[in-house]
């Protein structure tokens, strides 16, 4: 529960509209993410592999939302 902003948590749940913002906003990251990881490519395998470790925290901060919103 620390990840997540303390504006959003209300007597231990999660403010549905502003836990569905940031979820976007995840989605949003892990999207760009990728493309970067992509777009490296093999060029240079240091930092594809952080951009890949990057990408697997913000997957599970977005998995970690959805199921916070009952999805």
């Amino acid at each position: 529960m620390a990840r997540f902003s303390p504006a959003l948590v209300v007597r231990g749940r999660l403010e549905r509209g502003d836990g569905a913002i940031n979820l976007v906003a995840e989605r949003i990251v892990i999207t760009s993410y990728q493309e970067i990881a992509r777009w490296i490519g093999d060029a240079d395998p240091t930092t594809r592999r952080l951009m890949e470790k990057i990408l697997e925290q913000e997957e599970e901060h977005a998995d970690d939302l959805n199921d916070l919103l009952g999805n």
